[in-house]
């Protein structure tokens, strides 16, 4: 068989291009050829298997952060130094630069770049929050975690070991005399013979199972992150988001008041 010429791979691509359908199929001789089958020319172009349109969609702004640092794998542009590439810009010059051009032009480094919604999101970060904090807030979306709040954690007090003999599990016991000043000398008593004995004074070594101060950084923690998502929100208020409607869900503030 000749190779196709220049002339049929074109009127080939324009028939597909068209809408026509290649198949294959088998003649008579057993031979695999392919079939063309054209359009009909009764159908709609408007009704031809085409591209779904695309939507907008709502997304609160943990959602949206989300989407932009865990999906579109948009960065902060701090520099290459901690670990983020490509140059410094703000929201400002990505909103200049795709008003000037009227479309965006891939100019990234081996990679596609992100949605236009993603880059302003993250810029917004960048721009709402201090550097640290916007890092932050960049790695729990891009890895889609949460700062853990201790829901249901108590400040409560546990034996450091415990010791088991006939009568059962017991609390592990220490001499006192190895706290130093703080601990007891050993008592005397006089024994059934009538010696003076000295003997240790015991206690229970413990340790906090999750200290006061452990639950309450948690929380600090947990609502710093809840106020940051609410300066991004209202920063992004003022942002011309296309394919990005932002609603006003937020995660609960306090979910450890919550807890039964």
């Amino acid at each position: 068989m000749k190779p196709l010429t220049t002339e049929e791979q074109a009127a080939i691509a324009a028939f597909l291009a068209d809408g026509g359908q290649v198949t294959r199929c088998t003649d008579r001789a057993g031979k695999e050829v392919a079939r063309f089958e054209p359009v009909d020319p009764a159908t709609p172009s408007n009704t031809r298997p085409g591209p779904e349109p695309r939507t907008v969609r709502q997304m609160g702004v943990r959602e949206a952060l989300e989407w932009a640092f865990g999906t579109e794998h948009a960065r902060l542009s701090y520099g290459e130094g901690l670990g983020e590439t490509g140059p410094g810009f703000g929201m400002e010059y990505i909103l200049l630069q795709q008003a000037e051009l009227g479309r965006r032009v891939d100019v990234s480094w081996g990679r596609s770049r992100p949605a236009d919604d993603a880059e302003l999101i993250a810029a917004a970060v960048q721009g709402a929050l201090p550097r640290a904090e916007a890092l932050w807030l960049a790695d729990l979306a891009r890895s889609g975690t949460t700062p853990d709040p201790l829901v249901g954690a108590v400040p409560r007090i546990v034996p450091e070991g415990w010791h088991q003999n006939q009568n059962g599990w017991r609390p592990a016991t220490a001499d006192a005399a190895e706290l130093g000043p703080g601990g007891w000398r050993p008592q005397p008593r006089r024994n059934r013979k009538g010696v003076i004995v000295a003997d240790a004074v015991r206690y229970t070594p413990c340790r906090w199972e999750r200290t006061p101060r452990e639950i309450g950084a948690a929380r600090r923690r947990y609502l710093d992150w809840i106020g940051h998502l609410m300066t991004v929100l209202a920063a992004l208020q003022h942002v011309p988001l296309t394919w990005v409607e932002l609603t006003d869900d937020l995660p609960p503030m306090t979910p450890w008041r919550n807890s039964s």
